[in-house]
């Protein structure tokens, strides 16, 4: 679950009066419940500095605190993303990896 504050909640969602039209009427969002998101990771180091990773993220707004706002049109979102990391410096003192730390 994420919650907001009424800042970011209005930079998403609030409609100003004066751009407010007949289909998008004024609207004044509140701070509180955003959406659930559920995500999935997977990441992959090739060498000490080249990783990969890639993702899919699945939002679900129902039941969000501004779900009346004329700017909120969908209960549903989807994501895919991905990177590829390469670390150009390194510390010379290099903390263990996880491996060592579990072990």
């Amino acid at each position: 679950p994420k919650f907001a504050t009424n800042d970011f909640m209005d930079f998403y969602y609030t409609v100003d009066p004066v751009f407010a039209t007949v289909n998008r009427p004024a609207f004044n969002a509140d701070a509180g419940y955003v959406g659930t998101d559920i995500t999935g990771n997977w990441s992959h180091d090739f060498s000490d500095r080249l990783s990969f990773f890639i993702g899919l993220r699945y939002s679900n707004y129902a039941g969000a605190t501004n779900s009346d706002s004329p700017l909120h049109v969908d209960n549903n979102g989807y994501s895919i993303y991905g990177a590829i990391q390469y670390r150009f410096w390194e510390s010379v003192r290099r903390a263990p990896r996880k491996s060592a730390i579990l072990n």
